[in-house]
């Protein structure tokens, strides 16, 4: 028994260990390839119990069929260090081996050159072709791997992501430190005893100031370093394209004797120059980019991390792409987060327009553009990601098309959240004593309910104004729409009228008004976008119709405060019962349902 364990296998090598197991990654390899044709020893020499027995205890190697991902790691790996350490690390990984077993000991490097340049060769051998490409390093270039596999190592502790964000991966290897952001910065910081001896007698002095947005008269005051203090890339363009005109810190220069007329303060609401103060521009595309140490604007939209821009900018992109096949908006197929600011402006533009771009988000692009596909989540292939996208919609009211974008076209898996707001009305706004009458009519349907006011207008409302003599009839029509309808009606039964809607020319705006006011024309129609735009102030009214209630409540004290100077001081309303959204935001949530389940149908608030 003694001989046999003094003999070497024929065809394999005597191969001396070292006093505890090599846990080198170069002998650990050797190992492995070598593991069927080296019986290990113990540390006193001998064979173990089954090699004395004569039974040699040997482990097959068995091939395993790289997969489609282990081949592409493998082409990558050839020409890339980061690629190649993220494949070993899969394979360490598969392999059940833990870190400890990756660092190399001194021991380890104890057998000879000659025996190591022997097993090398029998390793070479038995190993795959496509594996020997990768697997073979110089003890040089182990180092450097070693480094960066440990630098996966610790960004897998993150994510896992070591495999799907190998750019990451491979910039956190060389400067880990950048990685850091300013909140793993501040928690990071290990304090001194001298530090918190000096902070709690420190008086601290504030340092800089910069002035306080959306505040006239505000300035933020801080110590140390300004945080505030950023660099913007073509902060200059923006400034042009996006600024206002305002000049007042300017100094004009003017003949002697001439006097400078002070501009008036602006007799428009609040809500109205805050909307359309400075550039009101409705057909623009912003891209931003955020940098380690700046912001860009401008930049390209298929590598900016915020996209500013309007549905009228947004879907001229869209109709471009489809006439041109060369273009496309493949960057809106990455959207995580959308958010509809100001929806209810929207809807005094052309709510479509918004629609019809929030269906084309999160399609799957059309062209690569560049995209790592080893980044790509399975469920954006699978179609799902609107299902992942989060909306918010902001808007000071509701109405039935904000409800249909935010029912069909918010579906995050996690649920919704809307405010349910309780209004009190706006009546006291109404300063004069007007006599408002509330009219309500019966629909059957949502789908009949327009042809149920009109015919309700036609039929109880028109054969009361028709005969007017005095004249100074304005009819407030909410839609464009209901606004061609009672155009045209008028139109069949020849009453004076003049209009104005929001595609008037401004020509045309100035001589209705003139017309109107000195009796020329009884009526006139007017619609709410055109009030919305333009918060003129009509003078010579008589008698006020609200046709349709507005959607902003705000603007039914505003008309119906127009009234002043008129003799008869009436206001007559028409409503139904699927007019309760903008009816509870104007007489208030119990008056509302108050009326619409009341048996009478005539309601008077003064």
């Amino acid at each position: 028994m003694g001989k046999q364990s003094g003999k070497n296998l024929a065809g394999f090598g005597k191969r001396k260990m070292p006093n505890r197991f090599n846990t080198g990654k170069k002998s650990r390899r050797l190992e492995e390839e070598n593991v069927a044709h080296s019986p290990a020893s113990t540390s006193s020499g001998e064979l173990p119990n089954e090699e004395s027995n004569g039974v040699v205890s040997e482990e097959e190697t068995v091939y395993k069929e790289p997969s489609m991902y282990d081949k592409l790691l493998m082409t990558l790996g050839s020409s890339s260090k980061s690629v190649s350490a993220a494949y070993k690390l899969r394979k360490r990984q598969e392999e059940g081996i833990s870190d400890s077993e990756n660092s190399e000991d001194d021991g380890s490097e104890s057998s000879s050159d000659s025996e190591d340049a022997d097993n090398d060769e029998e390793g070479v051998d038995d190993e795959d072709p496509e594996m020997a490409g990768i697997e073979e390093h110089s003890e040089d270039s182990e180092n450097e791997d070693d480094q960066e596999t440990s630098a996966f190592d610790d960004e897998e502790t993150h994510d896992s992501d070591a495999e799907q964000d190998l750019g990451t991966s491979s910039q956190s290897a060389v400067e880990p430190s950048m990685c850091l952001s300013s909140f793993d910065i501040h928690w990071g910081h290990k304090l001194t005893k001298a530090e918190v001896e000096n902070l709690s007698k420190k008086k601290w002095t504030y340092e800089w100031e910069v002035p306080a947005v959306g505040m006239t008269k505000g300035n933020w005051a801080g110590t140390g370093e300004c945080f505030t203090k950023v660099n913007v890339e073509h902060m200059d363009r923006f400034s042009r394209e996006f600024g206002t005109d305002d000049h007042e810190d300017e100094k004009e220069i003017t003949p002697p004797g001439l006097e400078i007329l002070k501009p008036h303060k602006s007799s428009k609401p609040s809500d109205f120059q805050v909307l359309f103060g400075g550039n009101s521009k409705d057909d623009f595309m912003v891209g931003i980019k955020f940098t380690k140490r700046s912001i860009k604007l401008y930049g390209d939209f298929y590598t900016s991390d915020i996209i500013v821009a309007s549905s009228v900018g947004l879907l001229k992109k869209i109709d471009e792409a489809k006439l041109n096949k060369e273009k496309d908006v493949d960057y809106l197929s990455s959207i995580e987060v959308l958010v509809i600011d100001h929806a209810d402006v929207i809807t005094m533009q052309n709510w479509d327009f918004l629609k019809s771009v929030v269906e084309q988000l999160n399609h799957i692009p059309s062209k690569q553009h560049g995209t790592d596909v080893m980044r790509i989540r399975p469920w954006y292939l699978d179609g799902y990601a609107p299902f992942y996208r989060q909306t918010i919609l902001l808007s000071c009211y509701s109405n039935p098309d904000i409800n249909n974008l935010f029912n069909k076209h918010c579906s995050n898996y996690h649920g919704k959240v809307k405010l349910v707001h309780e209004h009190k009305g706006v009546l006291p706004k109404v300063v004069l004593q007007v006599r408002q009458i509330y009219q309500r009519f019966d629909a059957d349907s949502i789908e009949h309910f327009d042809d149920a006011r009109f015919e309700y207008f036609t039929t109880k409302v028109f054969p009361k104004i028709k005969d007017s003599v005095e004249g100074g009839i304005m009819i407030f029509i909410s839609s464009y729409f209901e606004y061609v309808r009672v155009r045209n009606f008028l139109k069949s039964q020849s009453a004076s009228f003049c209009l104005l809607h929001e595609y008037a020319q401004q020509s045309d705006i100035s001589r209705a008004r003139v017309r109107f006011f000195e009796g020329k024309r009884k009526i006139m129609l007017y619609t709410e976008r055109s009030h919305f735009y333009h918060r003129y102030k009509i003078r010579g009214i008589q008698n006020l119709i609200i046709y349709s209630l507005p959607e902003r409540k705000e603007f039914y004290p505003e008309v119906v405060n127009m009234l002043d100077g008129s003799n008869d001081m009436a206001c007559t309303v028409l409503f139904s019962q699927f007019d309760l959204l903008r009816l509870e935001r104007i007489v208030g949530l119990a008056s509302a349902k108050r009326m619409l389940a009341s048996k009478m149908k005539m309601f008077s608030f003064s």
